[in-house]
């Protein structure tokens, strides 16, 4: 496992979104996982999938219709960092293009 994933404080979702199974996360929040929920460094399951260029999970997550609320795309963890910043600073561009509102990152071609 992920440095990442030695976290004792993780939900079941963060663990989905860090082992890149997009159709695990999106069982959990079919049973109304908190896609919000942070552990104590304030990491959600969107931090996680964003920081390991884990797009279809961060794809899922974000366009989940049954979680218990709309995943915070602009939520920081207590050291001020964003899904956005994370994927941006790993160099996780298709990553980006999934986060960033209104854009269809499947129509457009993007370096890895």
């Amino acid at each position: 496992m992920s440095g990442d994933a030695r976290n004792k404080d993780m939900t079941m979702l963060d663990l989905a979104a860090i082992s890149n199974l997009p159709l695990t996360a999106g069982l959990f929040l079919d049973y109304h996982a908190d896609a919000n929920a942070s552990n104590s460094k304030g990491y959600n399951a969107l931090h996680h999938a964003s920081k390991n260029g884990h797009t279809q999970v961060v794809k899922t997550i974000i366009n989940h219709q049954n979680s218990a609320e709309t995943a915070d795309i602009n939520k920081k963890t207590k050291s001020g960092k964003t899904p956005i910043m994370l994927a941006v600073a790993n160099k996780h561009y298709r990553t980006l293009l999934a986060l960033l509102p209104n854009n269809d990152s499947e129509q457009k071609e993007t370096p890895a």
